[in-house]
């Protein structure tokens, strides 16, 4: 599964990465649902790949979603451990266009 962020509003700066990290504790949130309903444990860590997309410009990510993560996020918290926030992102250098 691959979750894809666009940011359309090119006037105002908004960071597209919390909506993407929220959309990825929300897929993991549901495919655990899916999987309690077929009688399976939910997993304990998924890694989501996802993009944020700033005009052309693509920054990826792996976005680890813990089952501590799940519940600290609709509580309004934070996990007890602070790693569970890590998110390696990528960045590549985009070559300027030829004129």
């Amino acid at each position: 599964l691959l979750l894809v962020q666009e940011d359309k509003r090119y006037l105002e700066p908004v960071d597209p990465v919390p909506q993407l990290i929220a959309e990825a504790i929300a897929a993991v949130k549901s495919y655990n649902r899916t999987r309690d309903l077929l009688s399976f444990g939910p997993l304990e860590v998924k890694v989501m790949a996802g993009i944020a997309m700033t005009g052309t410009s693509p920054t990826f990510f792996k976005i680890p979603v813990t089952l501590e993560l799940i519940d600290a996020f609709h509580r309004g918290g934070y996990p007890a451990t602070p790693m569970s926030l890590v998110v390696p992102m990528n960045k590549p250098v985009m070559p300027l266009p030829l004129v």
